[in-house]
């Protein structure tokens, strides 16, 4: 039997730090069993340097970390 497989999307105003940390961690501590997302209400344009410079220095894949409006998320095949 397959482990179910969970998503989680964490929000905060700008998508630049608090929620983008959420998102990389999630996805590397969870592997296999969450996945993370991550979204603003405001979105900030960027993910700010300074957050993607700490998780690249503890190893953390930033390839895939983008800025994003939780509109994004809305749909319904989000």
């Amino acid at each position: 039997m397959s482990e179910r497989m969970y998503n989680i999307l964490f929000i905060c105003t700008g998508n630049a730090a608090r929620s983008i940390f959420g998102e990389a961690l999630i996805n590397q501590w969870g592997a296999g069993r969450y996945q993370g997302f991550s979204a603003g209400t405001k979105p900030r344009g960027e993910v700010h340097p300074i957050t993607r410079q700490l998780l690249r220095e503890q190893g953390f894949d930033t390839a895939t970390l983008h800025n994003k409006s939780w509109d994004e998320f809305s749909g319904p095949n989000a």
